[in-house]
């Protein structure tokens, strides 16, 4: 839509990794506007997955995890608003971490809905993660997104270490329904069942669970995205204490024809769909969605009452092959429609979620192309040490590009 916007800000994490002494050497591509996730949006051209070339590398933030995977990098920080940096993390055999809402300051990055916007590190390894965290997390004192809970930057834990602590005594919940979302894959589904259940030789007990709002959340989750992510584009958004991009704003509004016409169709998508939800829909609309959020969030929470942990896949099915000379709207954007299923309702209820990679397995259509395969693990809000002490036992218990 444009190309001559260079920010007048630095966004909180830039700053913090600077003076922790790291070198930036640049930005990873995004898919267009942040709103895919197969890797073939980008203005740029399509990402190939690092394992597999004409195949999706997931996204939205695929350019960073090829670059993590290739070890052009050392570490990554990734975007994640239904999956964007747990989905290119699973795709490409790396570790991506979504933090609890709000526990990375989101403060100077390009925003898309505050309820669902969330920053966070990828890494080749669990104890990289672990460590960039810990330099990333704190409040800021900007982002309204951080919550009572949230620590100073001071009070940060030392995840690298927690990490290394075991599993032994602690419980483990395998979340029923993202094992046969509509767009599973069974293999899948098996592999991540079968990689959960090698906890149990760690010392932690594995039990199945059930969360029935979980496949209400993809819903939820269209609702608020498409209705005040357009009102964001369009600069129509307020209430809010933190800091405005409002550089970003001059660039994206007006949103003329000429910048549709450039925009990728899911950008088009958003866009009209939340255009006419505002304007043919029950204004009550939003606002009951987000009043059920706190619904999807109990849920989760009641069941880490009882569970360290939870698990379910982070993709629902293997990494598909780019299209060929799409022509429309659907045969850009069908074939990997409910890719999120299962990592979206996290960034409604805002718990950690971490992509371990756990295997690989054969897309349907070539059997001699071979794909990473992530385990999901959820966690209790602000209780990323404890996601990484299952992340890590498992880790350093399994060669992971052998195990499926």
């Amino acid at each position: 839509m444009f190309d001559d916007w260079v920010p007048n800000t630095d966004a909180t994490v830039v700053t913090r990794v600077l003076e922790a002494g790291a070198t930036i050497l640049g930005k990873g591509v995004c898919e267009n506007m942040c709103l895919w996730g197969s890797s073939y949006s980008a203005a740029t051209g399509p990402i190939d997955n690092f394992y597999a070339p004409g195949y999706s590398a997931g996204g939205s933030s695929s350019g960073t995890a090829v670059l993590v995977a290739r070890g052009d990098v050392d570490f990554g920080i990734g975007g994640d608003q239904g999956g964007s940096i747990r989905m290119p993390a699973s795709a490409n055999g790396i570790v991506g971490l979504k933090p609890t809402h709000g526990l990375v300051p989101y403060t100077a990055i390009a925003p898309l809905e505050s309820i669902i916007d969330h920053t966070g590190p990828m890494t080749k390894t669990v104890l990289e993660n672990a460590l960039l965290l810990r330099v990333l997390a704190g409040s800021d004192g900007i982002d309204d997104r951080q919550q009572s809970g949230c620590p100073s930057p001071s009070n940060v834990p030392d995840y690298s270490t927690l990490a290394q602590t075991g599993v032994k005594g602690l419980k483990v919940g395998i979340i029923s329904e993202t094992l046969d979302v509509v767009t599973s894959d069974p293999r899948v589904s098996e592999l991540v069942v079968r990689a959960a259940k090698e906890f149990e030789g760690l010392g932690a007990t594995v039990e199945d669970v059930n969360a029935p709002m979980h496949l209400v959340a993809p819903e939820l989750w269209m609702v608020i995205e498409r209705i005040n992510g357009t009102n964001g584009f369009m600069g129509k958004t307020g209430g809010r204490r933190g800091m405005y991009l409002n550089d970003l704003t001059d660039k994206l509004a007006p949103f003329t024809q000429e910048k549709l016409d450039k925009a990728w169709p899911s950008v088009t998508n958003t866009i009209v769909n939340g255009v006419y939800a505002m304007e043919h829909l029950p204004p009550s609309l939003y606002g009951k969605a987000v009043n059920l959020v706190r619904k999807l969030k109990d849920e989760y929470d009641a069941l880490l009452e009882t569970y360290d942990v939870l698990i379910c896949p982070t993709l629902p099915w293997v990494p598909k092959k780019f299209p060929e000379n799409p022509t429309s709207p659907l045969a850009h954007m069908g074939p990997t429609a409910g890719m999120t299923f299962n990592t979206n309702p996290f960034n409604l209820s805002g718990h950690p979620a971490l992509s371990l990679p756990v295997g690989f397995l054969s897309p349907p259509d070539d059997t001699s192309v071979k794909i990473p395969i992530g385990m999901q693990i959820i966690g209790k809000w602000y209780d990323e040490a404890t996601v990484y002490k299952f992340a890590y036992a498992w880790e350093s218990s399994h060669d992971w590009k052998s195990f499926a």
